[in-house]
């Protein structure tokens, strides 16, 4: 009979806390706990906590405390799956699902260290720049800041925010193993979009914005093969059809291989 298994806590968990099951007739099997970042070019897989059922079938594998929570997008999606390890005898097989809930706690203005397989957005524009003060990137959150005037630049008047979702994956050498030679190809969707032009008061430098954002919005992440990003970007169209343009791109979980 094929091995089934039963988990005998919830199957919904939150990150830092453990995942316990049973195999039936599946004493002795290696599993393994894993991520999988899911996009349109495939599916790659992270393998977070391995583990071995004792000999009465019962297993437990610990969820990493940096764990990214389940988080669907547009095309993209990250899951958690416990699969069984291959030992030459037999192939490997999805026992069951796992969700990791949980929320971002906050966002941060900068990466912990910088990518260097991916182009993320941020920079000032010639007359004014972006200050975030709310950084709150998932659904349900919020984006909220000031566009402040460069010192010797008047008022902007048609200057618009916009907030945005972009949702990238890899298109290209998704492996955990870096290939020099190789550059990495990523593709971007918007999915989601809102603009709201700014107001000036007489004689302020700066000029406040407020966004909202959806709640079945994606969390920040950048991750192996997959990405979902925040930009806001302040945008002032010249008379000679130019734009002048600044960009700030906050971070949040960020679980890409280096």
């Amino acid at each position: 009979m094929a091995a089934m298994v039963t988990i005998v806590e919830r199957t919904a968990v939150r990150a830092g806390e453990t995942v316990r099951g049973h195999i039936e007739g599946g004493a002795g099997t290696d599993v393994v706990l894993l991520r999988l970042e899911i996009s349109p070019a495939g599916t790659a897989a992270t393998r977070l906590a391995p583990g071995e059922a004792d000999g009465a079938g019962e297993f437990v594998l610990e969820v990493p405390a940096t764990a990214v929570p389940t988080a669907h997008g547009r095309k993209c999606a990250i899951e958690y799956v416990v699969r069984t390890v291959p030992d030459g005898r037999s192939a490997s097989r999805d026992l069951t699902s796992v969700r990791v809930t949980g929320r971002l706690e906050t966002g941060r203005l900068q990466e912990s260290s910088p990518f260097a397989d991916r182009m993320i957005a941020r920079y000032e524009a010639r007359r004014f720049r972006i200050e975030l003060a709310k950084v709150d990137v998932q659904g349900g959150g919020q984006l909220a800041g000031r566009v402040h005037l460069n010192p010797g630049k008047a008022a902007a008047p048609g200057l618009v925010v916009t907030c945005r979702c972009l949702e990238a994956w890899r298109t290209n050498g998704r492996s955990i193993v870096h290939n020099r030679r190789q550059p990495a190809l990523w593709r971007l969707e918007t999915i989601w979009s809102e603009s709201v032009p700014l107001e000036w008061r007489d004689g302020e430098t700066w000029s406040g914005f407020r966004v909202p954002l959806p709640d079945a919005l994606p969390p920040a992440v950048e991750a192996r093969s997959i990405a979902w990003r925040y930009e806001v970007e302040a945008r002032l169209r010249t008379r000679l059809g130019l734009s002048d343009t600044a960009v700030a791109t906050p971070m949040g979980f960020e679980v890409v291989a280096r």
